[in-house]
């Protein structure tokens, strides 16, 4: 196929500025640039040239951005709401509903 080097140096300035455009983040843009590479080149033998190489690499990159958001998505942190009851107030609710229930 392709000499990497050349696709890289051609293609990079635009793929990095089509995924910082998706992700609005200049660091995340660089590593999904990156990783955009890498996949290219373990895979480079399968493209089949039914598209722009441009539009394959931005499509690899896609795949990240979505992968990405997948598991931020599963890592994200739940805040406690103001309503859950700390665990003294959880305590005072259970010694109530003991002496209700003696009663």
């Amino acid at each position: 196929m392709r000499d990497m080097d050349q696709i890289y140096i051609q293609y990079m300035p635009q793929v990095y500025k089509y995924l910082f455009s998706l992700c609005q983040d200049q660091h995340l843009a660089e590593e999904l640039t990156q990783e955009v590479f890498y996949q290219a080149l373990k895979s480079i033998d399968g493209f089949r040239e039914e598209c722009k190489l441009y539009v394959w690499l931005c499509q690899i990159g896609k795949h990240l951005w979505i992968k990405e958001l997948k598991k931020r998505e599963k890592n994200k942190c739940v805040t406690l709401e103001d309503d859950i009851p700390s665990d003294s107030n959880i305590e005072e609710l259970n010694i109530q509903k003991d002496e209700r229930l003696l009663q």
